[in-house]
């Protein structure tokens, strides 16, 4: 386990930029950080890779076998950390082999493809048959793969992601991310992914920590920090959604035995749209005043009758919506509520 407490860093004479970061990696699972810009995520990245000095704070490493240690304490080289930085950054002049074998002590060029830990590891990022080539003479995903197998060539405490997927295209993202986690999750050390994709830190993070202003603002698992947001900010930040005060909630919506706020914030996939019959309440209406079409699905602004709060909703791609229609929202069974 790394356990982070009160990483406090800047730059030069300038602000705070991370003002007390506390945060746990667990042994075999992925922490995504997620933050707008500017909130601090690159710079702890650096600090625990060794690139910035942090101002105050510790890195608690443990395990089963030595005692705990301050990583922040140690010079680069011993702190045992993969990093692997956006788009690889693979030796242009070394091979594969060569690229992987680069943390290796001791390893020369010309033993590199013949080296155990080379071996092992060109099999299991499953790149064994490309041992020879030179990065010009790889796809990005390959590249990608070659990163992380030179990030794991030491046997680090931490692997260090800096959006590693960010230079491949949408669908070779979703199959070489998914095919690298399940992998690397084998290894049993902590992972800390920094990203900026909402979509990649839900689907393959364990535990998903939210950055606002140099603090993390909120950290949990990816269903936590969707459905339970602490904020309307967060709220926003990790997905679509409308705030919704609770006076709108008593013109129907029959929500009051989930809301303890003032005001509550709905996913657009929590609610339905139905035609509404004359014998609905007018303070139960909505309008149905735009339309976003994605192929899979559609989300629908609807404007309350009563209120005037917009409201998004998805509903599926075949549903018929009519522009100016009026409508009542229906929650499906078990809808998760989140209380602002």
């Amino acid at each position: 386990m790394l356990e982070i407490k009160g990483i406090k860093a800047n730059y030069g004479k300038g602000p705070e930029v991370l003002k007390g970061i506390d945060l746990q990696l667990q042994t075999g699972e992925v922490t995504a950080v997620l933050g707008a810009s500017g909130s601090g995520k690159t710079t702890l990245l650096r600090v625990l890779a060794g690139l910035h000095t942090a101002n105050a704070g510790e890195a608690i490493y443990s395990d089963s076998e030595t005692a705990p240690i301050d990583l922040l304490q140690l010079p680069i080289r011993s702190r045992g950390i993969g990093l692997v930085p956006q788009e690889g950054a693979l030796f242009p002049n070394l091979t594969v082999a060569q690229n992987i074998a680069y943390g290796l002590r001791g390893v020369s060029k010309r033993q590199a493809a013949a080296h155990p830990r080379v071996k092992e590891l060109l099999a299991l990022l499953e790149i064994d048959t490309l041992a020879q080539r030179y990065p010009h003479e790889l796809s990005g995903g390959q590249r990608q793969r070659v990163a992380l197998a030179r990030a794991l060539a030491p046997s680090p405490r931490l692997l260090l992601l800096d959006e590693p997927f960010s230079a491949l295209d949408a669908q070779l993202r979703t199959q070489v991310r998914a095919e690298v986690f399940q992998i690397l999750r084998k290894q049993q050390i902590p992972i800390l992914l920094v990203t900026h994709d909402r979509s990649e830190a839900l689907s393959a993070a364990d535990q998903v920590a939210i950055l606002e202003d140099g603090l993390v603002a909120q950290c949990g698992s990816p269903r936590e920090v969707y459905f339970q947001p602490v904020s309307a900010s967060i709220a926003r930040f990790i997905g679509e959604g409308s705030v919704i005060p609770n006076r709108l909630l008593c013109g129907g919506l029959q929500l009051l035995t989930q809301v303890t706020g003032d005001q509550c914030f709905i996913r657009p996939e929590q609610v339905q749209l139905r035609l509404a019959d004359t014998a609905v309440p007018q303070e139960q209406l909505v309008v149905a005043r735009s339309i976003h079409f994605y192929g899979h699905s559609q989300v629908v602004d609807v404007v309350a009758r009563a209120s005037g709060e917009t409201i998004s909703v998805r509903v599926p791609a075949q549903q018929e919506i009519i522009l100016g229609g009026e409508y009542e929202l229906v929650f499906s069974e078990g809808v998760d509520i989140a209380n602002l």
